[in-house]
């Protein structure tokens, strides 16, 4: 059994607010439209690489953990909150 963990980071500019006094014009996520992704199902085989720039082969994407809430974010938009752990 496979076991694929996502994490995601943000930099200290993402809490800023949208334009500053600097002139720095930072995007946050809620200034972006919201796109509706249709549902996926998991499928085997597929490849990744890894931090450190090997490819690695899932083969069972059956049980997902985030460690950080942007990644589990990204595997709810795919569908595929019932295959978080």
């Amino acid at each position: 059994m496979g076991l694929l963990v996502l994490a995601a980071c943000t930099s200290q500019s993402a809490s800023k607010s949208a334009s500053t006094a600097d002139g720095v014009h930072y995007i946050r996520s809620q200034d972006l439209p919201t796109i509706k992704l249709s549902p996926t199902s998991p499928t085997a085989g597929g490849t990744a690489t890894d931090y450190r720039g090997q490819q690695v082969r899932i083969t069972d994407p059956s049980r997902i953990v985030s460690v950080a809430s942007g990644a589990a974010e990204i595997v709810a938009a795919l569908g595929l909150t019932s295959n978080l752990v």
